[in-house]
C-alpha cells in the first residue's frame, strides 16, 4: 500500500508540472530521448509549459538568484531571464499552494525561438510530505522514464531523468525538507542539457529553510472593483475620492523615499530615491485608453491578466529626476483602472512584475 501511495504523489507532482508551469511556445515534434551528458543534473517530471506570465519580467544580471521561499539559489548565465511565481493558497492567503519558477531565453511576450531553452520548476506544498528513499526507489523504477539516475549537487541527492514518450522533457528531482522540487528542461536537446546542467550544478539548498509563507497579504478593493496581492511588510491605505475618481489606494515598500524639490520650471522635481510607492486609481472615464499624460514612453507592451487587454507603459515625466514609473491601464465595464509604480532605479523590477500578474479585476 505504501508503494501505491507514492507512486500517486510521483504521478501528483508530474501532473501538477504539467498543468501549473507556463511556458511561451508551441510544441514541436520531440526529439528522441538522449543520453544522460557527463555531468548528472536534477529536473523535475513534467511537461513543458503551454502559456506563460505575460507580463514583461526584468531579466536578472549574472549572479546568483535566490529563490527565498524554496530556501535554494541558483547561479544564472548572463541573457537568461528569471521568472519567480509563488501560487498563493486561495482559503489561506498567507500560505502557499505552490511555487513556479522559469529560467528562459526569451521573455514571455516574445516567441519560440531556434534555441529556445527553458527550465520550469515546481514545488508543490498541497501534497503530503513524501520519503526521499521511497520516491527516489519509485522514480528510478518507473517505466516513465526513458533514464534515471542518482546524483548528488554540493551534497543534495537528487535523480536526473529523462522523460519517455512525445514529451520526453529532461527532469531533475531534489528533497526539500520532506518536499519534492522538480525541474523540468525544455527543448530537449544536447546543447540545453549541458546548459542546464551547467546551471543545475550552482543549485545550494539550505536545510530547515523551506517554507510555505506566501509573505504576501490580499487587498480587497473597498467597493469591490478589484482585488491584489501586496507584501506583507508593505503600508497600505485607500484615500477619499471625489469626482470621477472612485477608489485611489496608495502603498510603499518599506524605506520608500521619495523627494520633491522647487525648481525655476514648472514643475517640481521629484526623485525615486529608494523603494516602490504604488497608486491604484479606478476612474469613471476613458483615461485608460490613452497614454499617460506628458510621459517620455521608453516602452510600451500590451499586457493580458486573467483575460483581459491593457496596456503597459514604463516612461519618465517631466518632473522626474531619478528613477521611472511603470503604469498598467485597463478599460473594463465602462471604468479605467490605473495601477502605477513609482521607483527607485535599483528597485525590486521583479516584484513588480509579480504583483501585476495577480491584479485581478472584478468580472
Amino acid at each position: 500500500m505504501k508503494n501505491k501511495i507514492v507512486n500517486s504523489i510521483a504521478i501528483l507532482i508530474l501532473a501538477g508540472l504539467v498543468l501549473a508551469a507556463c511556458g511561451p511556445r508551441l510544441d514541436q515534434t520531440a526529439e528522441p530521448a538522449l543520453p544522460p551528458t557527463e555531468t548528472a543534473v536534477p529536473l523535475p517530471p513534467s511537461e513543458e509549459p503551454t502559456s506563460e506570465p505575460t507580463a514583461e519580467p526584468a531579466a536578472e544580471t549574472a549572479g546568483r538568484t535566490t529563490f527565498q521561499q524554496l530556501g535554494i539559489s541558483l547561479q544564472v548565465p548572463e541573457g537568461l531571464v528569471v521568472i519567480k511565481d509563488p501560487i498563493v493558497n486561495l482559503d489561506d492567503p498567507s500560505r502557499l499552494e505552490s511555487y513556479l519558477f522559469y529560467i528562459q531565453n526569451n521573455g514571455p511576450t516574445g516567441g519560440p525561438t531556434e534555441d529556445y531553452f527553458q527550465m520550469y520548476g515546481l514545488l508543490q506544498f498541497s501534497i503530503p510530505a513524501t520519503d526521499w528513499e521511497t520516491y527516489k526507489n519509485d522514480v528510478l523504477n518507473s517505466d516513465m522514464y526513458a533514464y534515471a539516475q542518482e546524483i548528488e549537487v554540493n551534497g543534495l541527492p537528487g535523480i536526473d531523468s529523462q522523460l519517455g514518450g512525445q514529451r520526453n522533457r529532461f527532469v531533475y528531482h531534489f528533497p526539500l525538507d520532506g518536499r519534492i522540487l522538480t525541474i523540468a528542461v525544455s527543448d530537449p536537446t544536447e546543447a540545453n542539457k549541458v546548459l542546464a546542467d551547467e546551471i543545475i550544478s550552482t543549485l545550494e539548498f539550505t536545510p530547515g529553510s523551506l517554507t510555505d509563507a506566501s509573505l504576501v497579504q490580499l487587498i480587497n478593493e473597498p467597493n469591490g472593483y478589484y482585488q491584489m496581492y501586496l507584501p506583507a511588510d508593505w503600508e497600505v491605505s485607500f484615500n477619499p475620492t471625489a469626482g470621477v475618481r472612485l477608489s485611489d489606494l496608495q502603498a510603499t515598500s518599506p524605506g520608500a523615499e521619495i523627494v520633491v524639490e522647487d525648481s525655476d520650471g514648472p514643475h517640481s522635481l521629484i526623485s525615486y530615491k529608494s523603494g516602490i510607492s504604488l497608486n491604484v486609481a479606478v476612474l469613471e472615464d476613458d483615461s485608460a485608453l490613452r497614454e499617460p499624460n506628458m510621459a517620455q514612453v521608453l516602452n510600451q507592451a500590451q499586457i493580458m491578466i486573467a483575460g483581459i487587454a491593457g496596456n503597459d507603459y514604463v516612461f519618465t515625466e517631466p518632473s522626474t529626476v531619478e528613477g521611472q514609473i511603470r503604469e498598467v491601464r485597463y478599460f473594463h465595464n465602462g471604468l479605467s483602472f490605473l495601477a502605477r509604480f513609482s521607483y527607485a532605479q535599483d528597485a525590486d523590477q521583479e516584484q513588480i512584475d509579480w504583483l501585476i500578474r495577480n491584479f485581478q479585476l472584478a468580472p
